[in-house]
């Protein structure tokens, strides 16, 4: 360990000392003067925390950190309502004990819920308004119920704490248990410093509320034990979140900027070597680049050498296009006018044959007549013979 942390942390043991033999000295002259004194220091670093959380909120890595916060400054506040209401002050007279006790238990419960919430939201993020109206409501409920008699009775004179108060201090022990549990699941995204005071916090926190489900009186040794320990408990919070988070801001708010840095450092050593390999890549990517480039500049003229080929093909096309629609046409008329001549042709072609049909029935009916007339030479030739024939019979005769 170097000299100057021994040295700080010598100064601070004394320190410690000091205050610790201070405040046991003052419980000696008046109990009352030391439970005002450790309350109003509690009191006065759970403002803190929640000055320094509000204010720093934007640059935050962690909502936890809000939540405890916001959180610690409303239980400081029912705190302070405890102090004030104390056995003594007599600034709230007619409740006694009880009601320091109810408010206790009330601050007590807050502070342990808070604890069991906050590292749930070591990942998440959380809307600061919503979460400090909650708690702004669930103080005002519980000091509301304090106030009003609704709240169950913690403490009664010459009987002592009651059962509904020693419970719920082992209940608000177990609930720390588990937020202890909870922050060592999500250790790792805190330094190891910073995690150790906070479970350091909450086991004296613990131990804080184990003491007060002992005592017989509210200015008995017991609940001396509880306030010391409640003391040491919010100091080391105070410690874990503010000290830390001020003197060593890139183990808690930037811590994310050191791994950043220190992974940077790491890969310093390298650095030159990958810049010489990315810049001995690059110049061959330059060289396939420019090869390629040739390449396509090559198969451009080509391709534009193609284009005006086919786009002549295409005009000489669209030239034959034009000539065949003219062809076409053309031999669109030609039918036309071969089907008007068949037309023509077969109406002469009918004409002339009903023409020669009858020229055939004339000449039937002609040959009919020679034949006939043929017949009747021939029939009237043999009858002059015959007559010819007779008369020279005759003449003979």
């Amino acid at each position: 360990m170097p000299d100057s942390t021994r040295s700080e942390t010598f100064f601070y043991v004394c320190i410690i000392a000091v205050i610790a033999s201070g405040l046991y000295l003052s419980s000696l002259h008046s109990y009352i003067l030391f439970h005002s004194l450790i309350e109003i220091t509690t009191i006065s670093i759970g403002f803190t925390l929640f000055i320094l959380t509000w204010n720093a909120r934007q640059i935050l890595t962690y909502d936890c950190l809000k939540i405890l916060g916001i959180g610690y400054a409303f239980i400081s506040l029912i705190d302070l309502l405890h102090t004030l209401a104390y056995k003594g002050m007599n600034i709230f007279p007619g409740f006694g004990a009880n009601l320091p006790t109810q408010l206790w238990i009330a601050a007590r419960y807050l502070q342990a819920i808070t604890l069991c919430t906050a590292p749930l939201f070591v990942e998440r993020k959380v809307d600061k308004r919503v979460v400090f109206e909650g708690y702004a409501i669930a103080a005002s409920l519980l000091v509301a119920a304090v106030y009003s008699g609704y709240f169950p009775d913690c403490f009664i004179e010459g009987k002592g704490l009651t059962v509904f108060k020693i419970g719920s201090e082992y209940v608000i022990s177990a609930l720390l248990f588990v937020s202890l549990y909870l922050f060592y699941r999500k250790r790792s995204h805190f330094s190891t410093r910073v995690f150790l005071l906070t479970a350091s916090s909450i086991a004296c926190t613990i131990i804080s509320e184990l003491s007060f489900s002992a005592y017989l009186s509210v200015y008995g040794f017991a609940n001396m034990v509880g306030h010391f320990s409640k003391l040491a408990a919010f100091y080391l919070i105070y410690r874990a979140i503010l000290v830390t988070g001020l003197k060593e801001p890139f183990e808690l708010i930037f811590r994310d900027l050191k791994k950043a840095e220190e992974a940077l450092e790491k890969s310093r050593d390298t650095l030159e070597e990958k810049v010489v390999e990315r810049t001995t890549a690059l110049e061959n990517s330059i060289a396939e680049l420019q090869r390629a480039q040739e390449q396509l500049h090559l198969q451009a003229v080509e391709l534009e050498e193609e284009i005006a080929e086919r786009q002549s093909a295409q005009e000489t096309l669209q030239d034959q296009a034009i000539l065949l629609e003219n062809e076409i046409e053309e031999r669109r008329h030609a039918q036309d006018e071969l089907e008007k001549l068949n037309e023509t042709l077969e109406q002469h072609v009918q004409a002339r044959t009903a023409e020669l049909e009858e020229k055939n029935r004339e000449l039937e009916r002609f040959n009919k007549l020679f034949v006939g007339r043929e017949l009747m030479m021939i029939k009237l030739k043999e009858r002059i013979k015959e007559l010819e024939n007779l008369a020279s019979g005759q003449s003979s005769a």
